[in-house]
This record gives structure tokens, sequence and C-alpha cells, in this order.
């Protein structure tokens, strides 16, 4: 809505972000989606508004606010998962701006600033306990591509139970064992946006082949249009990559602080959750 969109469309966004098959297999473990990844529509919107009113320091300090209660949601991985695709997004809007340097330390540096300071009560006492525990040496690289999502686990972006469906078998154990003999799991990589969310995101694409037109105040902001679309793209198929173990996972396994320590790679997947999301709602307005 923040960018234009129409309501039905922006509620079909919506819809598809709060059914995508990641946060409904995840409802049972509310710190991994609901306490974490769902804030990320909402720290978008108040990026936006800030962007919008050309850096308004009262709405970065909210969006600020609202990435703290995503590294207080209490599951690190997702919280840092949501922070870099709140950032990417950030970094690249402040980057196409006029003022980009304005852009930058407003809308970069104060709400990532913000969010780390309201949290340290939660971070600080975690930097401190997580040496003392398994995580406390970095993941083998061997370890990470066997826990990645294997290339047949993609059919399930359409077919979700094409492997079966043994929640109820692992009911006690939870976590799935990896390995040659590892069960393709449907706890940790089930990821079903739904057909309808992939029609309608192949129709958001021609938006990335328009141009500005001049029809009056009530036109539509294709370069706006065109921005979301590009990013959500990009951001699919990155995800993608980084969640099947690929050797573009290894430069964030080995530089991003978080990544070394992350036992599932597959569960990147939860930020496609939001970009098809957003495909999904340029496809509404562009039909």
């Amino acid at each position: 809505r923040q960018l234009g969109l129409r309501p039905v469309p922006a509620c079909v966004g919506g819809v598809a972000f709060a059914f995508n098959g990641f946060v409904v297999a995840w409802l049972a473990y509310p710190n991994v989606t609901q306490w974490t990844l769902c804030w990320l529509p909402l720290a978008m919107y108040c990026w936006e508004r800030g962007r919008s009113r050309e850096g308004d320091l009262r709405w970065m300090a909210v969006a600020g606010a609202v990435l703290a209660l995503v590294l207080l949601g209490g599951h690190g991985q997702s919280s840092l998962y949501v922070l870099l695709a709140w950032g990417a997004w950030a970094l690249f809007r402040s980057l196409v701006s006029p003022a980009r340097g304005r852009m930058l330390a407003r809308g970069v540096l104060l709400p990532g600033a913000l969010a780390l300071l309201l949290a340290l009560g939660h971070l600080l006492p975690t930097l401190d306990y997580v040496p003392r525990t398994d995580r406390s040496e970095r993941v083998p690289w061997a370890s990470v591509q066997m826990a990645a999502m294997p290339p047949s686990q993609l059919w399930t972006m359409l077919l979700p139970r094409l492997f079966g469906d043994n929640t109820a078998q692992v009911a006690q154990e939870f976590w799935l064992p990896v390995g040659k003999q590892q069960r393709l799991t449907y706890i940790e990589r089930t990821f079903y946006p739904g057909a309808s969310v992939l029609v309608l995101g192949a129709a958001a694409l021609p938006f990335l082949l328009r141009r500005r037109r001049n029809r009056g105040p009530e036109a539509e902001p294709p370069g706006d249009y065109r921005q979301l679309t590009g990013f959500s793209l990009v951001l699919t198929l990155a995800t993608v990559l980084l969640a099947m173990g690929t050797p573009f996972y290894w430069p964030f396994w080995r530089l991003v602080p978080g990544f070394g320590q992350f036992t599932a790679a597959a569960r990147v997947i939860c930020v496609a959750a939001w970009s098809l999301a957003c495909l999904a709602a340029l496809g509404a307005e562009a039909l």
C-alpha cells in the first residue's frame, strides 16, 4: 500500500505471506516465524514511510523499534535473515535515492543501530551464552551441505507432500537425521507458496520492462513497482541458492556472523516467503 498498490492486490500479498508453507509448518514453534519473520512486512512499511518523507527520523526510529522486536523474538537464525532482507532493501532503495548520503545515514545506520541498542538486554547474554554451547564452533562446511535443501526438494514448491508427511513420526525427536540416509524432511524444508502465488508472481515480471508514464496524479508508480519486482525476484533466487547449500552460501558461512553456527541452512528459504508474496501482490496489481 505504501508503494501505491491498491487494497486487493496488497491483501493478496498479505495472505500469500501469512499462509506460506514454511510459516504454517512452523506454527508449533512460533519463535521461528510468528515472533521474528512476521515483523518483516511492518519493518519494511515503516521504513518506506520514512523514506517517502525524505528520511523522516520518526518513522526511521519506528522501523528500528520493529527490528528490535525481531531480535527479541528468540530465534537468532530467523532474526538474522530478517535483518539481512531488510538491510538489503534499505541499502538498495537508499543508493537509488537522490539524497543518497542522507538516506544511508538516516535510513540504514540509524534504524540498524537503534534496533541493536534496544535489544542489547537480549543480545549481550546471548553472546555470553553461545560460546558455552555446542554452537561455539563453526559448523563444518560438509555438515552445512548435508543439511541443505537437495534439488529434488524444490518439487515441493508445487507438491508439498510429494515425499510424504512424516511429521507424526518425528513428533518426539523433532530434529531429523542428516546424512546419506536422511529423510526429505517435511518440517525443516516445507516451502509451498501455493500455485496461485507462483502464477501471480510471473504476472509481475512485465513491471521490469515498463517505463514511467505521465498519466496524471493518480497514475501508478512504475518505478517503485519495477524496483520491488526486481528486488523480490533476485531475493527469491538468492535464498533458494542459499537454502540449497551451493557455493553461493560459502561466503556467508565464512564471513557473516552467525552463519557459521547455523546447522539448518535450508531455513533461509523463509525469506522467499516474503519476496514471493511481494511478487504475487505486484502480479495481482498488473492483472
